[in-house]
């Protein structure tokens, strides 16, 4: 079955990292409601935010989404983006392999959000009875299931941001009713010292060494620090060129 797929614009929040705790796109403030599209039976929906930031890359990220289904264990989620996929929530209740069964509350509630700052995941509890009844209209901060939304940080900002939604089991059939979410970003520095892109701070670290090692031992154009010409185009001229530009740091 070809997944659903429907796109519409995201808003990003660029700020700098000391802004980040307090920023408004700490809470899934952006995003669509107010529709009701079908979640194929043992099928897949697809929905996609375009991201807007040239020029910055992710920090961190949150996603909200309500789902209503009167099985809560049926559903899979996963975010997709820059060519990374991560699975956030896996048929919760079925995470300790004791059962196939899953939650049987209904509904994922309009203020569910995941974020790798979380307490803890919406899976098995310590105890519960079989099938687990899970908690109906669930709400909250939690972490996801299987992959942190770390995994996203360092990819731009630009372009699809996809919640896919599979409901694998026959039976019974839901509807997803709003998604949203929440980037925070950092302008990508062009800062020639910082070798390995990471625009986290500190942004030069011990691996801009050894990246700056690897591509002079490679002959890469990248490590002519010092724009010489001749023959070799790579010195130790450019060893010292390199580490004053570090030491002059990324601003």
């Amino acid at each position: 079955m070809t997944p659903l797929l429907w796109n519409r614009p995201v808003i990003t929040c660029v700020c700098s990292v000391a802004g980040l705790a307090t920023s408004a796109a700490a809470q899934c403030m952006y995003g669509v409601g107010g529709f009701s599209v079908p979640i194929p039976e043992t099928g897949v929906y697809r929905y996609s935010l375009n991201g807007l930031g040239p020029g910055t890359v992710v920090h961190s990220v949150r996603l909200c989404f309500n789902i209503t289904h009167p099985r809560q264990g049926d559903l899979v989620v996963r975010l997709i983006h820059d060519g990374v996929t991560a699975t956030l929530l896996n048929r919760p209740g079925t995470e300790d392999g004791v059962t196939a069964t899953g939650y049987t509350a209904a509904n994922i509630g309009s203020s569910f959000t995941l974020a790798d700052a979380g307490a803890e995941p919406y899976a098995v509890p310590p105890v519960g009875s079989i099938p687990r009844p899970g908690i109906n209209n669930v709400g909250g901060v939690f972490r996801p299931t299987i992959d942190p939304l770390s995994v996203f940080n360092g990819t731009s900002v630009t372009g699809p941001w996809t919640i896919e939604v599979s409901d694998v089991v026959p039976g019974v059939t839901g509807t997803l009713t709003s998604v949203s979410i929440a980037i925070n970003a950092v302008v990508a520095s062009p800062c020639w010292a910082n070798c390995d892109g990471n625009y986290f701070l500190p942004s030069l670290t011990a691996s801009d060494f050894m990246c700056f090692l690897n591509k002079f031992a490679g002959n890469d154009p990248y490590a002519n620090c010092d724009g010489s010409t001749g023959t070799p185009l790579l010195t130790s001229n450019d060893f010292l060129c390199f580490i004053n530009k570090y030491a002059a740091g990324c601003t």
